[in-house]
């Protein structure tokens, strides 16, 4: 994908989440992004995160709608309690949310991981997220596993910190692989 292509992507995404934070009711920590396959937001993710993976010959992620429940409960709850790490104080951990979507339902063994950001304003873009993980080393590591080839991707407007002021994005993506 070309720079051009990229920012034009990522500038799209952006407009989606003003219009779609614009459109729906409610405070800052209560509007809501779907995590939808159809969503341009995790669209974009998903094709960015694609892209990383296909640069070094690897399979691509493919949504699945109980990682996508997951995840989008994950950025809810860290908009809406106003906190930024993989589990609230006393909240379900990783594992726990994605026990109770049915994802690992017979599973004879499975791996799960997870990356979450948030950023306001310009910065809340989806090439941005992406870049800002493939910058860290482990975050890298869970976009790069190659065992991985079901994401879920959250979407919230709002940020679970900060002034509340500018637009904000949050996002979680939730990865797995299980067998049985």
């Amino acid at each position: 994908m070309t720079e051009q292509a990229r920012r034009a992507l990522a500038a799209a995404a952006l407009a989606a989440l003003v219009a779609a934070a614009i459109a729906q009711p409610g405070t800052a920590s209560t509007r809501r992004v779907a995590a939808r396959a159809d969503s341009p937001v995790a669209g974009a993710v998903l094709t960015l995160l694609n892209e990383q993976r296909s640069r070094r010959g690897m399979k691509p992620l493919h949504r699945n709608p109980k990682l996508d429940s997951a995840a989008d409960w994950q950025s809810q709850d860290m908009v809406t309690h106003r906190y930024f790490r993989h589990q609230r104080r006393g909240g379900p951990g990783l594992v726990a949310r994605i026990r109770r979507t049915g994802y690992l339902k017979g599973a004879t063994s499975w791996t799960v991981g997870e990356n979450i950001a948030w950023a306001e304003a310009q910065l809340a873009t989806p090439a941005q997220f992406v870049a800002g993980w493939m910058s860290s080393p482990e975050h890298r590591a869970n976009v790069l596993d190659r065992s991985f080839r079901a994401i879920g991707i959250g979407v919230a407007a709002g940020a679970p910190a900060g002034s509340g002021v500018l637009p904000a994005l949050t996002i979680t993506t939730d990865f797995g692989v299980r067998s049985g």
